[in-house]
């Protein structure tokens, strides 16, 4: 019989789970599956995923997996099982739950992931869903959002995008690599800026992003029926603009001259109605996810 084995941060950046499957156990256990608690010699396993051959759970907070056979075999030890929906009301858990669970893991270690989680990660889960969710969508949005400017507006993609994920780089493994681009791991992104600058840090990055997709789209509007070469508005609107992006930027952490402003406005010029596009499905998601 396997022993369980801790998943590092390491292994959390780079694992792919699914809060849907299960193992049928029968008989008073009926079926593991996640948002459950089951006892065991050492203690309250609170399953977020199961399969035949792995299971992942959250206990003495940190994340384990155990091998499934090994796993039912040390829980049938008690005879009782504790649900979290008895414990909780409801406690489903979805595939972007799962992956802000791992964005953490990855992005803590230790007594990192104590301060951030606690010793409940359902309770977690339930406390945090609204807000969870609202930056999940957001995220997903913004790495939409971000695979057209990398091509469309290199500039203006290098000073936003790029400086708003640099930080998770550092705390997940090289070896996501081009998977930081795809939306099935928006869920992911956001646990490790939790894990890594806590969640008010990120509600207020959120939140100046959304002004930021105002003043671009903004700026793509004013300039749509301009020439490529020129911007079609007038000197002070140009330099209010352009002290307002320099100073929102700032307030999340990207220093960006007024040389680089006039290269990322040249940039719009160029197709400012694709660029226009971007902005305002940016701004539809944003203010759909309630983050503006």
């Amino acid at each position: 019989m396997s022993r369980p084995v801790r998943v590092t941060p390491e292994i959390a950046g780079k694992l792919s789970l699914n809060p849907d499957t299960f193992v049928q156990v029968g008989g008073i256990w009926g079926r593991i599956s996640s948002g459950q608690n089951y006892m065991a010699l050492d203690g309250i396993r609170q399953v977020i995923s199961a399969n035949n051959l792995q299971i992942f759970y959250f206990q003495q907070e940190q994340l384990w997996a155990q091998e499934a056979h090994s796993f039912i075999g040390e829980i049938r030890t008690y005879p009782a099982i504790k649900g979290a929906q008895r414990a909780l009301g409801m406690a489903t858990i979805v595939e972007w739950e799962v992956n802000i669970i791992l964005g953490i893991v990855a992005a803590s270690s230790g007594f990192g992931l104590a301060v951030v989680v606690g010793t409940d990660i359902f309770k977690f889960l339930v406390d945090n869903k609204e807000n969870f969710g609202k930056w999940h969508q957001g995220m997903v949005a913004i790495l939409k959002a971000r695979a057209v400017l990398k091509v469309k507006a290199p500039a203006l993609y290098e000073k936003v995008f790029e400086s708003f994920l640099k930080q998770l780089r550092v705390a997940i493994s090289s070896g996501m690599g081009d998977a930081l681009t795809k939306p099935d791991t928006a869920g992911k992104l956001v646990g490790v800026l939790i894990g890594k600058i806590g969640k008010t840090v990120v509600q207020s990055r959120f939140t100046i992003l959304g002004v930021i997709w105002i003043l671009f789209s903004s700026v793509a509007t004013k300039i749509m029926t301009s020439v490529p070469s020129a911007i079609n508005i007038s000197v002070g609107e140009y330099k209010t603009i352009s002290q307002d992006l320099i100073n929102q930027l700032k307030s999340i952490g990207v220093a960006i001259s007024p040389s680089e402003i006039q290269v990322i406005f040249k940039e719009i010029a160029k197709d400012p109605e694709q660029i226009r596009r971007v902005f305002f499905d940016l701004q539809s998601e944003f203010k759909e996810a309630g983050l503006m």
